[in-house]
């Protein structure tokens, strides 16, 4: 399956939005309306005023206060009156963690788009494959795609994290 225009769009826009994030993995996240219009960006990073050259050096202490690319674009969105029905597109991660799944479980997306470019730290994969069970069970749709090469070309890839993904 590929990616129709819209798609192939947000996440190039996801795409330039995950570079603007100061982390090694620079994730970000584009939250649209139904009829194709941006709401709100956001990309995972600290919070402002917080010293990034100090705190993103410390592994272990930047996982428990980063905040994730998905809830800054609900953050930036929230003068929103409901994001039911809204697509998530997310660069740099298959898709959401388990706690994000969660923000987009309970604000009633009606679908969420994931794509990368390399296999996330070992670490993340239990709560992205718990995520998608989350979303799976409340009925929102997700794909996820990778990039190819030339960056331009996506092809849809199902998970099964009993096999190596190469």
């Amino acid at each position: 399956m590929s990616l129709d225009k819209w798609d192939e769009r947000f996440i190039k826009h996801a795409k330039e939005v995950s570079s603007w994030s100061k982390d090694r993995t620079k994730v970000g996240a584009v939250l649209v309306r139904p009829d194709h219009s941006i709401v709100s960006v956001g990309f995972n990073g600290l919070i402002p005023g917080m010293d990034d050259s100090t705190c993103l050096c410390d592994r272990e202490f930047k996982n428990r206060i980063v905040r994730h690319a998905e809830e800054n674009a609900f953050w930036f969105g929230r003068h929103e009156p409901s994001f039911e029905g809204y697509t998530i597109y997310i660069y740099g991660w298959p898709g959401p963690c388990g706690t994000c799944s969660s923000e987009i479980g309970m604000a009633r997306l009606g679908r969420v788009v994931g794509a990368f470019n390399s296999i996330p730290n070992n670490d993340w994969l239990p709560s992205i494959e718990a995520a998608f069970k989350q979303l799976d069970e409340v009925h929102i749709k997700h794909e996820t795609y990778q990039e190819h090469n030339d960056y331009e070309t996506w092809y849809e890839r199902n998970f099964d994290y009993e096999r190596k993904i190469s």
